[in-house]
């Protein structure tokens, strides 16, 4: 295996932005993280796992209803996702 190099750009400043400022708000110190992205609703989200339970944490530029930075309870967030995605769906039958 070799180890090509990293992409930088706004995207991924935002990204290590998001991390730095969940991992400061963050009470608990055992906190796991992934990445969620759902290219067709232009959404890159930090999951965040951890005793108090799981949230979403968009990384801006993110798709409404959800804000940017701001931690969403993860039950709330994938339903309003839910509803954005049968949006792009119907959007996408239409025009077919």
């Amino acid at each position: 295996m070799r180890f090509g190099g990293f992409t930088t750009g706004p995207l991924q400043r935002a990204l290590a932005r998001t991390i730095e400022a969940a991992t400061k708000s963050t009470a608990s110190s055992k906190v796991q993280m992934a990445v969620l992205r759902v290219p067709a609703l232009y959404l890159l989200a930090l999951w965040l796992h951890d005793e108090g339970g799981d949230r979403l944490v968009p990384v801006p530029p993110s798709p409404p209803p959800l804000k940017a930075g701001e931690s969403h309870p993860v039950e709330r967030a994938l339903a309003s996702l839910a509803e954005a995605a049968k949006a792009v769906l119907q959007g996408d039958e239409a025009r077919s």
